[in-house]
Parts: structure tokens; C-alpha cells; sequence
């Protein structure tokens, strides 16, 4: 199991520092705004964030979060003088980049490896400081609405619910209008886990990271290692990783965020949701028009398989799915067989009756 997994996130070269020597050559894209640096964290800001750390397992070192708790009145100013050192010389510790993996099952019955997800569980330690991470970087991405606004994975406010609203909302307005609308939705291929380090410390700094966090993000980012936990909580013997970001971290996610976030500027034709991984491209246009919608749609989803590419990310085309939305008047004009088949890097996908998307089945007529 920690063979495969560390196979799965051997994807992309080492982060180097070359790759971050490049990245910190390229100015970040954001004139005119103060670029984001580590802001020193308090006694006070500590103990929040301990709070907020709910985990009740243990990582690699075995120091649970009840331990801390107990103790966290002595250790509240020795954290905070810790985690500002971390800051200001730009280095993650080593000691805490070593992920005890519990792999969870995505089927019923998971017969082999690629059947499970992995869940990083990281000493409890090292979760409060990329809780702290998290929040300053969070703050100063919303503060200056950096952001994609159709990203609704792991964002206050923002959830598959909304996701789904947004994109049932869309396809209902359409009908009012008495258009149709033509929806891709693609599956990435272990996207969390393939992740290329250098090309997210290049993006980091595009968003405005400065010298010093920079620094910092690719001290977290490099030399990670993996054991996967046997079921009478022993490790297996570590892998080291080089691609990826930890799922079951509260900074993984983010960073993912970030990205993808660029995925917006590809398309030219169509309006798009995504949810962490979880993409889909849409257009509507009149049925009399349905070539037309057909080929601009088709358009767009080779643009994407092409920006999947450039970033190192892998489509699953045989879990892509498209399907034909509308009222039930104007979608029985249309036949499957003689529409001409989105085809996105030389495979032509079928229309689909039913697709689900987040956990919802999505009929063509959404009844």
C-alpha cells in the first residue's frame, strides 16, 4: 500500500532549489498590493488555533491533540516563539512532514489499492502551524478577491450545496429563456496526489507570495515522507513523495485551491463550477443552434484537457461525461445518435441520460 501510494505521488521532479530559485525570479502578478508575508502569531492566536484542531488521532510522533490540551497553558508561548522561527527563516521542521497514512475505502468492497483514499494523519504539532498558515493566506486572498468566485470546495460559505445550486440554477434559467444546455463534467485522476510542487510554488508566487513565505511554502512542500498505518497501528517503512499535497491536512486543500485557480482563464465559450476536483464546463444556446453550442462547448474541453496537461494533471476520460439539458419539449427534437460526440484528446464521449455530480444524479430535464 505505501509503495503504491508513493508511486501515485512520484509524478513530478523533486522541488529544488532551482525550481524555487525560478519562481522567485518571476515578480508576482499582483501591482500595486502589498505582497503576502507570515505576520507573527501571539500566546493567544496559538491557543485558537489549537481549538480548531479537532483531530483526535495521532500522527507519526504520537503526541495526540488531548496531550497538548492538557499541557497547552505551559506551552502556548514556546509554540508561538516555535512557529515565528518557522516564519522567519522560512523552514517547515523536517520532523513534522512525515504523514502516518490510513487508507479509507472509495467502494464497497476495495480490492485493490487503487480502491482507497489516503488520509495523511501529521504530528498534531505541525497542524496548528498550518492552521495559523491557513488562515493568514486565506484572509489575504479574500481581502484582495483572489479567488476563482465558481470555486466552491473548502471556502467559508461555500459547499457542494452551493455548488449544485449555482449550477441547477443556471440550467433552469436557461430553460426559461428556452435554450438548452450542453454539460462536460471531467474526472481528474488523483488529483491531490500529483500535484507538481514547482509548478505550485510558481502559481504561489503569481498570487503575490513574497521571498520569505515562498520560502516557506516550498520548505513544506519538499523532502515529505509517507508510512501507512497497519490495522494494529504499527508503520510501515516510509516512502518519500514528491508530487502532491496532503489530503486530511487543513492546508492541502488550499493549496489546491491555488492551483487550479487559473483554470478560469482558459475557456472562452463557456460558464464553469468547480468544487475541489471536481470540474464541470457548461453553455446554453437556442435548440436551433445546437451544432453551433456543440462545437464552442467542444472548444472549451479540449482547452481544458490542454490546461490539465500543462499543470501535470491527469483527465479520466473514460469518467467524463456530458449530457444535454433542457425541457422536455426541446430535448425530444434531439437524438444521441445523430448529434455529432464531444471529443476531447481524440476520444468521443457519449451523451449521457444520467450524470452525477457531487453525490446528485442530474437528469437531462433535472426532475
Amino acid at each position: 500500500m505505501c509503495q503504491y501510494y508513493a508511486s501515485v505521488t512520484l509524478t513530478s521532479p523533486v522541488l529544488d532549489v532551482g525550481a524555487v530559485a525560478v519562481a522567485l525570479a518571476s515578480p508576482p502578478d499582483q501591482p500595486g498590493y502589498k505582497n503576502f508575508s507570515f505576520r507573527h502569531v501571539t500566546s493567544r492566536g496559538v491557543e485558537t488555533a489549537m481549538m480548531r484542531c479537532k483531530s483526535s488521532r495521532c500522527g507519526s510522533d504520537n503526541v495526540s491533540a488531548r496531550v497538548l490540551r492538557l499541557a497547552s497553558p505551559a506551552l502556548y508561548g514556546h509554540l508561538a516563539e516555535l512557529f515565528n522561527l518557522s516564519f522567519d527563516t522560512s523552514v517547515f521542521p523536517s520532523e513534522w512532514k512525515h504523514a502516518s497514512i490510513v487508507a479509507l475505502s472509495k467502494v464497497p468492497s476495495p480490492a485493490t489499492p487503487s480502491d482507497t483514499r489516503p488520509i495523511s494523519l501529521l504530528p498534531e504539532m505541525s497542524k496548528i502551524l498550518k492552521c495559523l498558515a491557513h488562515a493568514q493566506l486565506t484572509d489575504f486572498l479574500e481581502q484582495r478577491n483572489l479567488l476563482d468566485a465558481r470555486q466552491h470546495g473548502f471556502r467559508a460559505g461555500h459547499s457542494t450545496q452551493t455548488a449544485l445550486l449555482e449550477l441547477t440554477g443556471a440550467v433552469r434559467n436557461a430553460i426559461e429563456k428556452k435554450k438548452v444546455t450542453l454539460l462536460v463534467s471531467f474526472d481528474l485522476s488523483k488529483a491531490f496526489d500529483t500535484i507538481d510542487h514547482g509548478l505550485l510554488t510558481a502559481k504561489l508566487r503569481q498570487i503575490g507570495c513574497s521571498d520569505l513565505a515562498l520560502r516557506w511554502f516550498a520548505s513544506y512542500l519538499c523532502d515529505r515522507r509517507m508510512s501507512v498505518q497497519r490495522a494494529d497501528g504499527t508503520l510501515t517503512q516510509s516512502c518519500a513523495t514528491t508530487s502532491g499535497v496532503p489530503q486530511g491536512s487543513v492546508l492541502g486543500p488550499l493549496l489546491f485551491t491555488i492551483f487550479v485557480n487559473d483554470l478560469r482563464t482558459v475557456l472562452h465559450h463557456c460558464d464553469h463550477i468547480v468544487y475541489a476536483d471536481d470540474t464541470q464546463i457548461y453553455a446554453h444556446d437556442y435548440p436551433d443552434r445546437i451544432l453551433e453550442l456543440i462545437a464552442e462547448v467542444n472548444s472549451d474541453a479540449e482547452l481544458v484537457a490542454a490546461w490539465a496537461s500543462r499543470c501535470g494533471l491527469r483527465l479520466n476520460l473514460s469518467k467524463t461525461t456530458v449530457q444535454l439539458l433542457g425541457s422536455l419539449a426541446f430535448l425530444t427534437k434531439f437524438k444521441a445518435s445523430w448529434l455529432p460526440k464531444i471529443a476531447v484528446q481524440g476520444t468521443h464521449i457519449e451523451y449521457s441520460p444520467i450524470v452525477k455530480t457531487l453525490s446528485i444524479k442530474l437528469t437531462p430535464t433535472l426532475n
